[in-house]
């Protein structure tokens, strides 16, 4: 499904459902979420602004004074850190490192016991696969008990099996010093190659990206979503990918709506905890279809790979189940091809067998019209590898039985002569070069034969 594509609720769960099964879903966590999760009771956690506004007063700066129209909370948060400097007649590094710490005591969050649970069911049935944040407080990872880890902003950004990495781009509250919140902390993001400017946008890029609790307001994060959509875009996705925000909202609109940017898919909502129930419906029933399917498959390449006399000979005789058969693993090759490699194999020995008797030449074009099938139908950017070397690795077994001369099978070359011209040309390609590799000259006499 497309962005564009997505009209009711249901698309978007939908869309993120496929996300999180395909293991690419990530989310953007902003302070909205944090005040979701541990507001409901008790005001305890702040938005920025607010945040910065009770830091500025701990630290005897008037917030008033200094919230000048037009500066940015940047701005803002370096006129105080100078004011705090000028005040106590200290150094303005010095004035930044304390404010950052008192940063640090005013975000100390926990969400009670039974608000964690609830959001860890959530989280947990959403499954995804990274966390990005602005937040400085670790709510998150309480909510992820034993599964989220933290990573500050100077920390490569590598998963860890089994665990969900939850990347506070603007530092931890338990490590002050990393804590981004003044104008020059966001000077230094903006450098050229900056390693998290460009992850952000990769991951963007590569990822389905959910904003719950942001409104997509901070510089760096705007950049690296304009980078996504604007520079890598000669990349070809073969993966869910897009963007949906999360809008909290008094009155929400009761259909999701493109962007006017047509960049990102935006769903009001009124209630964090009655939306994520929802989502976590409709994951954990296409999940379950998914699964499904996933027994199916397996239920299938084990069939093929413990695959009976009987089953050799059917898919050596009867064309149509054959060409069923290649249509699913065409389909399902990852899943599939370890058991059709079995049966392929064992069809080979049987079909070897039935030329053996003097005269059998008709065995000979059986045999590559089991072949030719495999060529013609099985597109070569889905060749598994290890069948493309057993085919033409049969090819050249058989290719010397092939022919109009006396001791060969003319059945087998009229095959040839017909169905040659169906090898799609890169598969074509392929078989010449690595008969020439490996020295399969019959192959390449085959290959010339007019």
């Amino acid at each position: 499904m497309e962005l564009s594509e997505i009209k009711t609720n249901e698309d978007v769960y939908e869309f993120i459902s496929d996300s999180s099964i395909f293991g690419n879903l990530g989310l953007f966590i902003g302070a909205g979420s944090t005040m979701a999760i541990l507001n409901e009771d008790y005001d305890i956690a702040l938005p920025w602004d607010k945040l910065i506004e009770k830091t500025s007063e701990s630290i005897g700066v008037t917030f008033s004074k200094l919230k000048v129209k037009g500066k940015s909370l940047p701005e803002i948060a370096t006129l105080i850190c100078k004011e705090h400097s000028r005040i106590h007649k200290m150094d303005y590094n010095e004035s930044i490192r304390e404010f950052k710490h008192v940063i640090a005591n005013n975000t100390c969050w926990y969400p009670e016991n039974g608000k964690r649970n609830e959001f860890a069911k959530y989280f947990n049935d959403i499954n995804p696969k990274w966390i990005m944040t602005t937040n400085y407080d670790t709510v998150i990872e309480s909510v992820l008990t034993g599964k989220g880890y933290p990573i500050r902003p100077n920390d490569y950004m590598v998963a860890r099996n089994g665990l969900i990495p939850v990347y506070h781009l603007h530092g931890i509250r338990t490590n002050p010093d990393s804590i981004i919140i003044t104008q020059e902390d966001y000077v230094s993001l903006f450098r050229p190659n900056q390693y998290r400017q460009q992850k952000l946008a990769q991951l963007i890029k590569e990822s389905v990206t959910v904003l719950i609790g942001y409104n997509l307001g901070d510089f760096n994060v705007l950049t690296a979503v304009d980078w996504s959509n604007n520079v890598y875009v000669d990349e070809i996705a073969n993966h869910p990918q897009g963007i949906i925000q999360f809008l909290h909202t008094s009155n929400p609109r009761e259909k999701p709506y493109l962007s006017e940017d047509k960049k990102l898919i935006i769903y009001e909502f009124n209630n964090l905890s009655i939306l994520l129930q929802s989502l976590t419906k409709t994951i954990k029933k296409r999940d379950a279809v998914h699964k499904r399917l996933m027994k199916e498959l397996k239920d299938i390449n084990e069939e093929l790979i413990s695959c009976d006399d009987d089953f050799v000979n059917e898919f050596i005789d009867n064309k149509e189940h054959r060409h069923e058969l290649l249509k699913q693993i065409t389909e399902d090759d990852y899943y599939t091809i370890n058991g059709f490699l079995g049966l392929f194999t064992k069809s080979m020995d049987v079909l070897w067998q039935r030329t053996r008797p003097q005269n059998a030449f008709d065995a000979y074009s059986q045999y590559l019209t089991v072949l030719m099938d495999i060529i013609t139908t099985i597109e070569f950017n889905k060749m598994q590898p290890a069948l493309f070397e057993s085919v033409v690795f049969h090819l050249d077994s058989i290719s010397n039985y092939i022919g109009l001369e006396i001791g060969k099978s003319v059945s087998a070359y009229n095959t040839w002569t017909r169905r040659k011209s169906h090898i799609p040309a890169d598969t074509y390609v392929e078989i010449y070069n690595f008969a020439k590799s490996r020295h399969y000259r019959k192959v390449l006499l085959l290959l010339d034969m007019k």
